[in-house]
């Protein structure tokens, strides 16, 4: 419990000094603001921000690979349309012939 209080609280410690690095005046932490519930809370919305990342992440991969089955599954669907198209001619051939006689 202590070790995930202490990091939640390097978290949050961490976050405040990124948004104050950016500025060139001193700035004091008010260490009275910070609470174990500030702590938590910004904790979970990191995680948060963490697992939507990585489930944006999946999907665009997903979405690459399910274009390459789409690809394939087209290219197998025009195989099997040109492989019946030849069926059929082979079919109207042999009947003409066997009509014709």
């Amino acid at each position: 419990m202590k070790k995930t209080l202490l990091a939640c609280a390097a978290v949050a410690l961490t976050c405040c000094a990124c948004q104050t690095a950016g500025t060139t005046e001193k700035t004091e932490i008010d260490y009275s603001k910070i609470t174990v519930q500030n702590v938590l809370d910004q904790s979970a919305q990191v995680r948060e921000n963490i697992n939507a990342y990585k489930t944006a992440q999946q999907a665009a991969n997903s979405e690459n690979n399910s274009s390459g089955v789409v690809d394939s599954l087209k290219d197998s669907a025009k195989e099997k349309y040109n492989e019946v198209k030849q069926q059929l001619k082979d079919e109207k051939k042999a009947w003409k012939e066997t009509l014709a006689k």
